[in-house]
């Protein structure tokens, strides 16, 4: 997305980036976060400075299982609220390792996706309040 300070940054943009899925259970002394990272490939359009409103999307499309989401749901979804925590590790230089299986993939890229649910809604939610 094209900004304000685009002038002020480098690029290609390539730090290392990390998501996590947010555990808000209160019941639990050990909380259960998902974590998963990647390494921008800075040859990608997607990483170039904007040129347009929008450039190109980037994702990780395994970042956390379905069934593992639907088993856990209570722990990462509270009062209709779900926290996914982005850090991006400033004192990081893009890495010459090949990239993460399952990192990078478009959002879209059905190939990877492991289902589709059309009532993603009614399995986040408690079906009492559908």
């Amino acid at each position: 997305m094209r900004g304000e300070y685009d002038a002020h940054l480098q690029w290609p943009f390539k730090l290392k980036v990390t998501f996590s899925l947010i555990d808000q259970s209160t019941t639990n002394d050990k909380r259960y976060h998902i974590d998963q990272f990647c390494w921008p490939d800075s040859t990608d359009i997607c990483f170039q400075r904007p040129t347009t409103d929008m450039n190109t999307a980037y994702g990780i499309s395994r970042f956390c299982l379905l069934d593992l989401f639907r088993q856990k749901r209570n722990c990462f979804v509270q009062n209709d609220t779900i926290f996914i925590k982005v850090e991006v590790d400033l004192l990081s230089e893009g890495s010459n390792l090949p990239l993460r299986v399952g990192a990078g993939q478009l959002p879209s890229d059905d190939e990877h996706v492991d289902t589709k649910d059309d009532d993603l809604l009614r399995i986040i939610c408690r079906d009492d309040a559908l």
